[in-house]
């Protein structure tokens, strides 16, 4: 790979860590309004990481050829930090927001459809 091709593929590493800070926001949102206990946690946590890692592996077969390279790791990080910096704490008031909205819809619909 080029000097050029690398940059490129830290800085799309750098986007994947950032969309992965968003993403661990919105499992903790759902995990809130679940109110999983300790297995329905340790069980959620599992399944986060298991998609998070097929995409990283997805991300390197597609970017790297499958090459693992330091600066991928470096740029997941990089970009999971960045999130935390920026957006961390609005994200999480988003997505928690979002998902009581989208519960609060699925109970009412629930409860009109139990009463018809």
């Amino acid at each position: 790979m080029t000097l050029r091709e690398q940059f490129f593929a830290f800085l799309l590493s750098m986007l994947l860590g950032y969309g992965a800070g968003f993403g661990w926001d919105f499992y903790r949102a759902v995990r809130a309004e679940l109110r999983l206990r300790r297995w329905g946690t340790g069980i959620g946590d599992l399944a986060f990481w298991v998609v998070l890692t097929g995409a990283v592996f997805g991300f390197s077969l597609l970017v790297t050829w499958g090459e693992i390279r330091w600066y991928i790791f470096l740029g997941l990080g990089l970009g999971a930090l960045a999130y935390r910096r920026t957006l961390g704490p609005r994200g999480y008031a988003f997505w928690e927001r979002g998902v009581k909205i989208f519960w609060g819809i699925g109970r009412k619909r629930k409860k009109h459809v139990e009463e018809t």
